[in-house]
């Protein structure tokens, strides 16, 4: 049986505390949208995060997409020496490969930089510090606390692989960002570079499983043993821009591994003209 509706007849008390209570709560939220209003029309906060402070609104030219170049290219060395000097995570035979790798960043960053004085800039001399501070040094952070020798290897050349994927999909990107022709040929062949880097790391650590991605084949991507993202020489028909994605570290409590994901650089992460090593 349907209760009948209070208004029908006598209300009891719990009625009229529920009728009550709701027009209280209409008058206030009436008061709250009605006319005449005053107060803080800003947008609320919550918690203790502090104030986001605009970007500063700095020019991006031929020389600061130059410079952003060379910043990677140094960011790359910085990745591959931290990673030699971890004790026992390089494979012997693979270092040899790896200082050659260091050697040819290294002349791309010369020649990034000769490429961002003839267009009038000044040239980049050191890693670029957002990549440095809010992906290098966490990954290198969760890699030391590990302390399984095989998951270190693996989260290492993992590292070295994505990386060297992330500056190959930059590298791309600037082709079509710079307008300087003879700057456009050097990112493309940046690009090429670096993705036959990446292509020899995956086939080192992975040896034949590591030539051809799943994908390719319409099949799906598992994750390895030790829960690390699988890095392949092809993982795709084309080359890609898209976000990338490693583990690195030991897991928690509940078996998950931290996950760090890199995205081709943006305002926040561009060597501009206006900053320096030193900022």
């Amino acid at each position: 049986m349907n209760r009948p509706t209070p208004l029908s007849g006598r209300a009891s008390r719990r009625d009229a505390l529920k009728i009550g209570g709701l027009a209280v709560s209409l008058s206030a939220l009436a008061a709250a949208c009605g006319n005449g209003r005053t107060g803080i029309t800003e947008p609320g906060r919550v918690g203790n995060a502090p104030t986001v402070e605009p970007l500063d609104d700095f020019p991006i030219d031929n020389a600061a997409l130059l410079r952003t170049a060379t910043s990677l290219e140094y960011t790359a060395i910085e990745v591959y020496q931290r990673a030699l000097d971890l004790d026992g995570a390089v494979p012997a035979a693979l270092r040899p490969a790896m200082e050659r790798m260091i050697e040819e960043h290294e002349t791309t960053a010369e020649e990034m930089a000769e490429l961002t004085v003839a267009v009038g800039g000044e040239p980049w001399t050191c890693a670029n510090l957002w990549f440095m501070e809010r992906l290098v040094e966490p990954v290198f952070a969760a890699i030391a606390q590990d302390a399984e020798p095989e998951a270190v290897t693996s989260d290492v050349l993992t590292f070295a692989i994505v990386f060297e994927n992330f500056a190959a999909a930059s590298h791309q990107e600037l082709i079509v960002s710079v307008t300087d022709p003879t700057a456009r040929q050097a990112h493309a062949r940046a690009a090429a570079l670096e993705a036959r880097h990446s292509a020899t790391l995956a086939i080192a650590m992975n040896g034949a499983d590591g030539y051809i991605s799943p994908a390719l084949l319409g099949e799906d991507v598992t994750p390895d043993e030790l829960g690390q993202v699988r890095q392949f020489a092809m993982p795709s028909t084309f080359a890609q821009t898209s976000q990338l994605e490693l583990k690195a570290g030991p897991p928690d409590v509940n078996g998950v591994r931290e996950t760090f994901t890199l995205n081709t650089p943006s305002l926040n992460s561009i060597a501009y003209n206006e900053i320096s090593c030193d900022a």
